[in-house]
């Protein structure tokens, strides 16, 4: 059976979602935590649960869905999946992110 857990991150109420099997396995979908709050939100929701992480995939790359990626590729150890078309929206996020007031946080 397939467990979905959502969690409401940062100022634009992005979802994410961590999904897991009876394996413990689990997949973070768009990890838009921001603070440090929310990020410990993410991973105390993982290690309680005595969850292991194995993909980290944003289904698109606007800002509110990538502001955790960098969070959960150190703190996992895992690499980011995205579409090839998606690059070039990730990469202007980091143009765009200034101007937005996410500082260091793609």
């Amino acid at each position: 059976m397939l467990t979905v857990h959502s969690f409401t991150f940062n100022a634009i109420q992005e979802n994410t979602y961590v999904l897991f099997d009876e394996t413990k396995a689990c997949v973070i979908i768009d990890p838009g935590c921001y603070d440090a709050n929310e990020k410990q939100e993410l991973k105390s929701y993982i290690t309680d649960n005595a969850l292991v992480p194995k993909y980290l995939v944003n289904t698109h790359c606007h800002i509110d869905h990538v502001l955790g990626n960098a969070f959960v590729k150190k703190t996992f150890g895992l690499p980011l999946h995205i579409h090839p078309k998606e690059v070039d929206v990730l990469k202007a996020v980091e143009v765009y992110a200034l101007l937005l007031t996410f500082y260091n946080q793609i």
